[in-house]
């Protein structure tokens, strides 16, 4: 990037050079740390944002004590010290202790082994760069296959975590289809007011969603471009257009104040 793309807009809060100041923070503090502690955490610690809108409010918090001298090139370089520490504390961790659980306080999980921990640090920094890239007129690097195959997995699982059961049917069935590199088919199902996912066809699908590739889903998830843009583009394809509004009803954006379900060890 150049300084001018540095400076543009990123979304509706933030501009490009925050990305990697965020990330600095969130890979040491959601990643590093609790692979380095283990299961040295102190019980009143193990306390986990239940919401998004907490988790948002954490973010608030590190950008408002940011120096207002503070540059891109320390957010660069914190950025990248946050991903030695990763290294670091996985080396520490060795092949013997990669079981043990950890604990790390974002919505929805607690305590998880590290090798869940480190694809969860891979998809988050896939959301990032992948936003990132689509929101610029670059070159479209090409990402590990595997990595982009967790990620979509993982954006799938949080579509499913929004579900509105009071907009349920008694059963629904739509089938998530991303073409291309990494990509996969995953079924999202409803049955009892209770939505799940499956990493392939099961049954009939009331609904199918299929987008060309990876960016084409990121473009969508990220509101990089609206639905209409994108299946006039062709890089989206649905199979009942009716069916895609109740999909929308079914899985809305996440309410911030919405609590999630927190694993236990």
């Amino acid at each position: 990037f150049d300084d001018q793309t540095w400076d543009r807009q990123h979304g509706p809060d933030w501009i490009f050079s925050d990305v990697p100041f965020h990330l600095a923070y969130y890979d040491n503090e959601m990643i590093a740390e609790p692979i380095r502690a283990g299961e040295s955490v102190d019980a009143s610690d193990e306390q986990v944002f239940r919401t998004l809108g907490a988790l948002d409010r954490w973010n608030e918090e590190h950008f408002a004590g940011r120096s207002g001298n503070h540059q891109l090139s320390d957010s660069l370089m914190q950025m990248r010290a946050a991903r030695d520490r990763i290294r670091s504390a996985v080396v520490g961790v060795g092949a013997a202790g990669s079981d043990e659980p950890v604990f790390v306080p974002l919505p929805s999980l607690g305590w998880v082994d590290a090798p869940t921990l480190l694809v969860l640090a891979q998809v988050h920094s896939w959301n990032h760069f992948t936003e990132a890239n689509l929101r610029t007129e670059g070159i479209r690097p090409s990402h590990d296959p595997v990595v982009t195959r967790n990620a979509l997995a993982a954006n799938i699982g949080a579509m499913a975590m929004a579900f509105d059961a009071a907009a349920a049917p008694a059963a629904h069935a739509t089938n998530i289809v991303v073409e291309g590199r990494g990509g996969g088919s995953w079924m999202i199902a409803v049955d009892d007011g209770r939505a799940g996912v499956t990493p392939e066809e099961s049954g009939e699908p009331v609904l199918l969603i299929r987008y060309r590739d990876a960016d084409a889903f990121a473009s969508a998830v990220f509101r990089v471009d609206d639905l209409e843009t994108l299946i006039g583009d062709d890089r989206l394809s649905v199979s009942d257009l009716e069916g895609l509004e109740q999909f929308g009803r079914l899985f809305p954006p996440p309410n911030p104040d919405a609590p999630f379900p927190t694993q236990s060890p």
